[in-house]
């Protein structure tokens, strides 16, 4: 079975090798060079968690592997373990430190994990070993285009085009470039030209469609996606942005791309996407049905338990979740943030506030896990939930500084609202988003280059540091969550428009990669202005949780909205908003807020 095995991966037969693999028993896991080629094997049909056991159990038997220590770090990489990622990677350069390969691979993880600087670092590591190593020049031009040094990053690529002319990759990175400098025209260029040399290959064709969308195109966003999809009908993240546009588009069976991807070949990474989305679109027969199908392809795992306990939690099937997670790992902290949710929901609230204690213990600025844990305080522990959620020193209504050029900010607001419109380009509501019955524009709204969007974010800066200032840290204790922002400069990483019609509304939600979160109103229906007959039509509800739990929890703080005024609370309070009655609609910028450097 073992020559079979090898043999089979010689012949890039992964899923013969693999059977082969599983004839061996625990004979596998004592051999160091067959455990690895059965992790490999693995590697290959896109099954981490097999891949992860058996290239651990490998290196149990031979520590000094730097291939496997370098696997072991992509694919933490891609699970977006920070921790475990670098640390394979830096130990796989410690064992061959003249390797440029090894030096590229953790300045690419870096890149990944948002360390533009010390990726450089790397990047010239490699470049001192083999200054003809196109890739690690390459590389050095995108960490400098991340930092801003864009005169530098330009001279990397172009030594780069210098080594491999023609290169679709130089062509892409100064799409990137020049996206980065606000030059749309000339990115777009770029991309096309990068898609051409490169025969539609998934990056580029990702990043063509994302700016395509940016600027209004959904058209010509889904045909770059499907000549993407055409050339690559695997790639997860085509996949991914071609589900979820085709859904705002509210185009029929959007989600057939996975369909035919798994037809191709069922990968897990690809089957668990798939099955997310469905859950997300409340598709629960389809979701049902695709979990047995995960099971009987890839058993029922942790990958599986933390599917199957999201379809659960979509059905407010609690006691299955438990029962699903029953053999889950202790040191999963997804799945243990999953049981925690469980516990909520069947009312064993001392039991879920334990486990999320912990939880919080080791990720004390995870919003989620704030906001499961403010529940429980809600229905355990008063005066901890007061001290925790104190909406008279947390929860702030401010007026936005007049951005400077516009008369009023009544002015403002409608030459905010005249662009935001022309921006909201969907006809759906997104995928995995809070919103019902409403739009939401895609990407990054800071990034747009429009002159009131600037202005806007320079306002929502000038009243941040205004409202949040030393005078508010003075008011809080330094165990809170929210004073990890003492002292800090405040970052708006993100913004988005919402507009919603009559009848929209948010679900009750937090913004778990925030700090603090805003919603600025810029226009609101009459009826909501007038206040005739109000009954908090579209307001601003804090406090009820996206679970139900068996003490049916409301809204403990509702608060009204008004033209011109953010509304600013942590990242981790609850907030949804309730339906209105009115042909107008509600218009909102919503961002989180970050503490910088």
């Amino acid at each position: 079975h073992a020559n079979r095995a090898i043999q089979a991966m010689r012949e890039r037969d992964y899923a013969t090798a693999i059977k082969h693999f599983e004839k061996l028993g625990k004979h596998l896991r004592s051999d160091a060079r067959l455990a690895k080629a059965a992790g490999f094997a693995h590697l290959q049909t896109g099954n981490n968690e097999r891949a992860v056991f058996f290239l651990n159990a490998s290196l149990s038997n031979h520590s000094s592997q730097p291939d496997v220590h370098a696997a072991l770090g992509d694919i933490y990489q891609r699970l977006s373990n920070k921790e475990k990622a670098l640390s394979h990677l830096k130990k796989a350069l410690a064992l061959a430190p003249g390797e440029p390969e090894l030096h590229y691979k953790l300045g690419l993880a870096l890149l990944g994990f948002d360390e533009p600087g010390e990726a450089a670092a790397q990047m010239r590591g490699a470049l001192a070993i083999n200054p003809g190593f196109t890739k690690a020049q390459l590389g050095l031009g995108r960490a400098l285009t991340e930092l801003g040094q864009f005169e530098e990053a330009e001279a990397a690529l172009v030594e780069a085009d210098k080594l491999a002319p023609k290169n679709y990759a130089v062509a892409f990175r100064l799409g990137k470039l020049r996206d980065k400098q606000g030059q749309r025209e000339q990115a777009i260029a770029h991309y096309r030209e990068a898609e051409i040399l490169s025969d539609h290959s998934a990056p580029t064709c990702e990043a063509l469609a994302l700016l395509e969308l940016a600027n209004g195109d959904t058209d010509s966003a889904l045909a770059t996606l499907r000549r993407g999809l055409n050339k690559s009908p695997l790639d997860r993240e085509l996949l991914k942005h071609a589900a979820e546009l085709r859904y705002e588009m509210a185009e029929p069976d959007a989600f057939s791309f996975y369909s035919r991807a798994l037809e191709i070949q069922p990968l897990a990474t690809v089957h668990a996407d798939y099955i997310a989305r469905l859950v997300a679109a409340e598709h629960h027969q389809d979701a049902t049905r695709e979990l047995e199908r995960y099971a009987a392809n890839f058993g029922r795992g942790p990958d599986w338990m933390s599917l199957a306990a999201s379809h659960q939690y979509s059905l407010g099937a609690y006691r299955d979740m438990l029962s699903a997670l029953a053999r889950a790992p202790s040191d999963n902290g997804e799945l243990t943030t999953w049981k925690a949710r469980a516990l909520l929901g069947c009312g064993e609230v001392k039991a879920a506030q334990k486990l999320l204690r912990k939880l919080v213990n080791s990720a004390p600025r995870d919003q989620y896990l704030l906001a499961l844990l403010s529940t429980c305080y809600r229905l355990n522990d008063t005066a901890a939930y007061e001290e925790l959620v104190d909406y008279d020193k947390l929860l702030i209504q401010a007026e936005l500084e007049v951005p400077g050029g516009y008369s009023s900010l009544e002015n403002f607001n409608d030459v905010l609202r005249e662009t935001l419109e022309e921006l909201h380009v969907t006809r759906g509501n997104p995928l995995s988003q809070s919103v019902k019955g409403g739009t939401q524009t895609p990407g990054n709204l800071f990034h747009q280059p429009h002159p009131v969007i600037g202005a806007l974010e320079q306002a929502f800066h000038a009243t941040l540091t205004r409202e949040l200032g030393p005078a508010f840290f003075d008011r809080l204790g330094d165990a809170h969550p929210v004073s990890v922002g003492r002292g800090h400069p405040i970052t708006l990483p993100t913004a988005w428009s919402i507009w919603v019609t009559e009848g929209g509304y948010h679900v009750p939600h937090v913004h778990s990669r925030g700090w603090y979160s805003s919603a600025y109103y810029v226009s609101l229906p009459g009826e909501m202005m007038s206040r005739s007959g109000y009954d908090h039509q579209g307001a601003l509800a804090f406090g009820k949780p996206e679970l139900d739990t068996p003490e049916k929890l409301e809204a403990d703080k509702i608060i009204t909205p008004v033209e011109g005024v953010l509304a600013l609370f942590p990242s981790f309070f609850w907030h949804g908003t309730l339906p209105f009655k009115s042909p107008q609609p509600r218009v909102v910028v919503a961002f989180d807020a970050l503490p910088g450097d």
